[in-house]
């Protein structure tokens, strides 16, 4: 059995040949729990299927979009392995999303064919969109009998795939406006993991995310990649399974979004913590078991950084940044890790940076993991590139020694206050830091008097009832100047959920058209909204750290 000499097949094989029926994905939704020869036998079989199915259409099978309806799994990976053995381009899809959306995916980048996991190889779903799109459907195969040995398996040197070919079609969060779909090469791949292992080590990483995340997906190769072991579960946030497997003192490797750990920190204060003192230091000698708890996707909350660096007696999350259209850009070491300031680190390796005004400014960067293109949109691709060749993140930061400080999306986390712009994310940190705050978001919220207000929407503490705009306000004029002090409040319910992306980043419009829904400039349509009349939101003293200047 041939398989291309390219980075991806040759460091499986080198693996696989001295540890080829080792557990290395356990994948406890499936039951399933497979060795690299395992992977490697139904990957080729899954291959071999494409090739003699798509050969007999109009579409060739290198280059062909391939679509992956399959979460997080065994399968998933066996479904990624054969479309790159293909050459094809693998395209994650939620099986969450609407038939409307999914057959619109497909579509946009004319896939040919889907692979389809077990769980959704006879829903409705799976047949609706097959009868909408007239795409082929492939099913995925999982142990397949008659595994050869590992000796069997061959790279041909002849068939080398391009570093630049597309390999990888992810969508975006969606936080900033609609969702674009990025398309990488396998370079994006092969810059992650530039040191061969030659077997397994005693890594283990706990991966319960969807799979259409682009960090989830690449981190499930990577892993097997590195020669370390995965633990795959589809848990639909069931955090408190997740202390459980922390309390066994197995898992090394967990990454998570910051709400993530937001909700493990809730559910150790909440439940775990009320239960006996030998049980709690059960989970609290797990939770300090893992070597590399990770956190992607945004900034942690002071607090919850400050939770967990006390949990794990000193040893913080350790904090690494990207996006979705560039990969990973930056680590932060310890200490910059455990800071108060939202410190992202310095660059990865073999990341090129330049700040747009000097020591801040949109971060500009260079890098292998940089993506080939936005699906159908030549210009907006040519648009995101400087003169230098450089990618604008849309992020700005600031440059403090060796480490750059995240400020906030240009676009998604400054807004216009009158002739003031706001920084949310520094007044949403000087929100989270009063004492009697749960959960903290700023909001903008159109009003054509003043643009935008500054919309407050909280959680309080169990113990705090008695919390009102004027408060807020209150305790926020020794930390902030008056204009960027909330001007609308609502408090959370017990029931109440933010809306969030697939990735777990706040839907922003979604939110304020759930919670602050209004008929006209001073009238919302719930009145459990505190409003700060117009003619009273300059009226108020203010000790913060900037002047307020005049505003007509």
């Amino acid at each position: 059995m041939i398989l291309p000499a390219d980075p991806i097949f040759s460091q499986l094989l080198l693996i696989a040949r001295n540890s080829p029926d080792e557990v290395v994905i356990d994948d406890r939704n499936l039951h399933v729990q497979a060795g690299y020869s395992h992977l490697l036998h139904d990957a080729v079989q899954l291959a071999q299927q494409l090739r003699d199915s798509l050969s007999q259409g109009p579409s060739t099978v290198g280059s062909a979009f391939i679509g992956i309806l399959a979460p997080t799994s065994y399968e998933s990976t066996v479904a990624s392995l054969a479309i790159l053995a293909v050459g094809g381009v693998c395209v994650p899809i939620s099986a969450g999303a609407s038939l409307e959306e999914l057959a619109y995916t497909l579509k946009q980048c004319s896939a040919t064919c889907v692979l389809v996991g077990s769980q959704h190889q006879q829903t409705k779903l799976a047949t609706q969109l097959q009868e909408q799109t007239g795409i082929l459907k492939l099913a995925i195969p999982v142990l397949s009998p008659g595994r050869p040995p590992i000796e069997s398996y061959t790279l041909d040197e002849d068939s080398i795939p391009s570093d630049d070919l597309p390999a990888f079609l992810f969508f975006t969060s969606g936080t900033t406006g609609a969702p674009k779909g990025v398309l990488h090469a396998r370079r994006y791949l092969y810059a992650k993991f530039s040191v061969q292992q030659s077997e397994l080590t005693d890594e283990l990483c706990l991966i319960y995310d969807s799979i259409c995340w682009s960090t989830c997906f690449i981190s499930v190769l990577l892993h097997i990649l590195r020669g370390e072991r995965v633990e795959l579960h589809e848990l639909d946030a069931r955090y408190d399974l997740i202390w459980d497997r922390f309390r066994d003192c197995e898992i090394t490797k967990i990454h998570f979004s910051p709400t993530s750990w937001y909700t493990m920190m809730k559910v150790f204060q909440e439940r775990i913590s009320k239960l006996p003192e030998p049980s709690v230091q059960a989970y609290i000698r797990g939770a300090q078991y893992i070597r590399t708890p990770i956190t992607l996707g945004g900034i942690l909350p002071v607090p919850v950084k400050q939770f967990w660096l006390n949990l794990r007696g000193g040893r913080p999350i350790k904090v690494i940044y990207g996006s979705t259209e560039a990969g990973l850009l930056t680590v932060a070491d310890p200490e910059a890790s455990a800071s108060e300031e939202a410190s992202i680190g310095s660059p990865a390796p073999n990341v090129t940076v330049k700040l747009s005004d000097g020591d801040s400014g949109e971060l500009l960067v260079k890098a292998p993991t940089l993506l080939l293109q936005y699906l159908n949109s030549p210009e907006l691709t040519a648009s995101c590139f400087d003169s230098e060749g450089f990618y604008k993140t849309g992020d700005l930061v600031e440059r403090q020694g060796k480490n750059f400080i995240f400020r906030g999306r240009y676009k998604a986390d400054f807004f216009k206050f009158w002739d003031h712009k706001i920084p949310r994310l520094h007044v949403e940190s000087c929100l989270s830091s009063l004492p009697y705050i749960e959960e903290a978001h700023i909001l903008p919220v159109a009003d054509a008097r003043c643009d935008n207000r500054v919309a407050a929407l909280v959680r309080l503490r169990q113990d705090h009832t008695c919390v009102t705009l004027q408060s807020i306000r209150k305790d926020l004029s020794t930390m902030l100047p008056v204009y960027q002090m909330p001007t609308l409040l609502r408090i959370l319910g017990k029931g109440d959920e933010v809306p969030r992306t697939f990735s777990e980043k706040v839907a922003m419009k979604k939110t304020v058209e759930r919670f602050f829904p209004r008929c006209n400039n001073d009238h919302f349509m719930d009145d459990s909204i505190e409003v700060l009349g117009i003619k009273e939101i300059l009226q108020f003293e203010t000790t913060g750290p900037l002047e307020l200047v005049e505003l007509w």
